[in-house]
């Protein structure tokens, strides 16, 4: 059987759409003008995602990232309030570059073993 066929879209009002079974979408996906509101459960994606133009915006909440950590290849900008690290800071590789200066507040700088090349 091939179930329901519409030709020239679906207008769904007032209670929307209930599918006990979930819902599938082939070939072209899923496309969405107004928004997309997700409740209780959030959003769960296998297979990876892709934000194009605008990006992400986190309005509250925070991110958190549980496996894996963070690859960047485009940089890392922290804006306004900058970035607190409260585990530390390890640097592999190519070390730290400053091209506007370093500045230490408070504790100071404290150089566990190896000097400091200046």
């Amino acid at each position: 059987t091939l179930g329901a066929s519409i030709t020239g879209g679906l207008t769904v009002s007032n209670l929307g759409i209930a599918s006990s079974g979930g819902l599938t979408l082939f070939d072209s996906g899923l496309k969405l003008s107004g928004g997309l509101t997700v409740f209780d459960s959030g959003v769960k994606i296998t297979g990876g995602a892709t934000f194009y133009d605008g990006g992400v915006n986190v309005l509250s909440g925070g991110v958190t990232i549980l496996n894996g950590g963070i690859n960047l290849s485009g940089g890392l900008s922290v804006k306004n309030n900058g970035a607190v690290i409260s585990g530390g800071l390890s640097v592999a590789n190519f070390g730290v570059a400053v091209s506007g200066g370093l500045t230490v507040f408070s504790a100071g700088a404290q150089v566990m073993t190896g000097g400091v090349t200046i």
